[in-house]
């Protein structure tokens, strides 16, 4: 057990063959070792590979509610997967976003505001994006 009571994590996931990191995952292997943990600032990308069986990834809604029972309340999260669904992304974070980078930005992506984010990387190669990023 940790006596770990304020953790910081910005953390990018290739996987091949395996499976998303969401609420459920991140409190089993390792939230539930911290049981002094106060305070959690997280931005976890998960990055999936998978070309023997296909990849389905669950709603945004299931993302946050597996947080939001797990006495995480402001989660932001956006996944998608391509069309042959061997290949996917997903990325959770605390709300409000601590962090002065923002990558992967995806077509998926639900909006809101990032007063700290000086750093933004929009990625395309799922599919096109479309969202009206920035507010004149």
């Amino acid at each position: 057990m940790s006596n770990l009571a304020e953790l910081t994590l910005f953390l990018f996931v290739k996987g091949i063959n395996s499976t998303h990191i969401d609420g459920i995952h991140l409190n089993d292997e390792i939230l539930v070792r911290m049981p002094r943990l106060n305070k959690f600032t997280f931005s976890i990308t998960t990055r999936v590979y998978n070309r023997t069986s296909n990849i389905f990834l669950p709603s945004n809604d299931d993302i946050q509610r597996s947080f939001i029972e797990r006495r995480y309340q402001q989660i932001g999260s956006y996944a998608d997967d391509n069309t042959i669904k061997i290949r996917a992304r997903c990325h959770i974070y605390s709300l409000p976003y601590h962090f002065h980078m923002f990558h992967n930005v995806t077509n998926s992506f639900q909006g809101g505001m990032f007063n700290k984010v000086r750093s933004v990387i929009v990625t395309d190669d799922i599919y096109p994006f479309e969202h009206e990023f920035f507010q004149i």
